[in-house]
């Protein structure tokens, strides 16, 4: 009985620990819509954080509250979008990254000297 007392507390614990997140989640992608893996999608000023899968999804289950959504890859301009998340809810947002253009550039020639010195 005792045991059963202490299960039905832990579930109703858990339960309680689950209905005050919030689920943010989505699919990074670029202009042209293909997804981007390993996009770093984190909320600025707080410690959540994670990295898009292979396919450019991503979720974070947050407390509810306002955030500033950062998404960022390698080869694209970081952007930054506000969201409000309320307890228990789903908010789906699908960032859209603009690639960075390089501009090529051209290396001036270069002079390479050397010496050799035979000694006998």
């Amino acid at each position: 009985m005792k045991n059963l007392v202490y299960v039905l507390f832990l579930s109703g614990f858990s339960f309680l620990n689950g209905q005050s997140k919030a689920t943010v989640q989505g699919v990074v992608k670029d202009e042209t819509g293909k997804s981007i893996p390993n996009a770093e999608v984190f909320l600025d000023g707080t410690i959540f954080s994670v990295f898009t899968t292979a396919d450019g999804s991503f979720q974070l289950d947050v407390e509810p509250g306002s955030y500033e959504l950062v998404v960022s890859a390698y080869g694209f301009e970081e952007i930054s979008n506000p969201i409000q998340v309320q307890e228990g809810e789903k908010v789906e947002i699908s960032p859209i990254l603009k690639s960075i253009e390089y501009e090529p550039t051209q290396l001036n020639e270069a002079i390479i000297v050397a010496e050799v010195r035979i000694e006998t």
